[in-house]
């Protein structure tokens, strides 16, 4: 029933309707309650490849689900030193921007880091998989679990690189980084 009345009524109307019993939980008579309208659209929240890339497959074990994985537009940082695209390996730390338009992405780019008022700023992220193809290298990044980054980059092109487990130096595990400090 208060679900319907707040659905069907305008900002201000469910604002003040809300703001009555919140007020009661809160004494600071500075607090104020503004809403926004908005409708979400469950298609944005599809995967643009449902299946990883194909160097990244392995065999679900029996009785396991497969992953379901979002996949992000990436671009990678470039860097005039740094390592050629063909010369990346699994396990190297590069850094990341999310390109994606959705707005599922731009919330996880937010919540990643990657997104400040001033625009995108790159993410260090484990590179999961390579795989050569006409258009160059296709790097798939891992930023969370269910949530991956796949780019393609000309063979040529030299890119901002930390090398990571796949090169004896660094962990190459973000959660192990992030819950080390």
């Amino acid at each position: 029933e208060l679900f319907d009345r707040l659905r069907d009524a305008e900002s201000a109307a469910a604002a003040e309707e809300l703001a009555v019993p919140l007020r009661s939980h809160f004494r600071d008579p500075g607090l104020s309650l503004r809403l926004k309208k908005d409708i979400l659209d469950l298609g944005q929240f599809q995967s643009l490849r449902k299946i990883p890339a194909p160097s990244a497959r392995k065999p679900a074990p029996r009785g396991e689900r497969a992953e379901d994985l979002l996949v992000l537009k990436i671009s990678l940082e470039e860097d005039a030193e740094g390592l050629s695209a063909a010369e990346l390996h699994a396990g190297d730390m590069v850094f990341a921007r999310i390109v994606d338009g959705r707005d599922i992405a731009q919330y996880l780019a937010r919540l990643f880091g990657g997104l400040t008022a001033q625009g995108t700023v790159p993410i260090e992220a484990p590179v999961e998989a390579i795989e050569s193809n006409a258009g160059g290298t296709l790097a798939r990044v891992r930023f969370a679990v269910g949530v991956a980054g796949d780019a393609i980059v000309p063979d040529s092109r030299r890119l901002k690189v930390a090398h990571g487990a796949a090169h004896g130096r660094g962990d190459g595990s973000w959660w192990r980084r992030f819950f080390k400090g």
